[in-house]
């Protein structure tokens, strides 16, 4: 009797997992990159509650919003005059 309890908490717990690692949900300014057993698909996931083979799909959020990235370097010009540059970059993926 003991263990049919243990059996069925332990079958039940299985389900729960399987039942929660079966939904993604992709964020705001992201899109899901799905990877099927580490292959990547062609096919992105949009944001919003998505289902996926769960064990064999694997969901990673990329961030498509747009970044910026500055640098700032210093320099001596040829009459020996210090100059300043900084470069500011955007960019987003897509």
């Amino acid at each position: 009797m003991q263990a049919k309890k243990i059996g069925i908490i332990v079958g039940a717990l299985f389900i729960v997992m399987l039942l929660f690692s079966s939904f993604v949900i992709v964020d705001s300014g992201q899109v899901g990159v799905v990877r099927t057993l580490g292959a990547v698909q062609p096919e992105a996931l949009k944001e919003g509650f998505h289902i996926k083979k769960p064990f064999i799909d694997s969901v990673e959020q990329i961030d498509v919003r747009l970044r910026k990235a500055e640098n700032e370097a210093g320099a001596a010009s040829k009459d020996l005059q210090v100059v300043q540059t900084r470069v500011a970059v955007q960019y987003s993926l897509t």
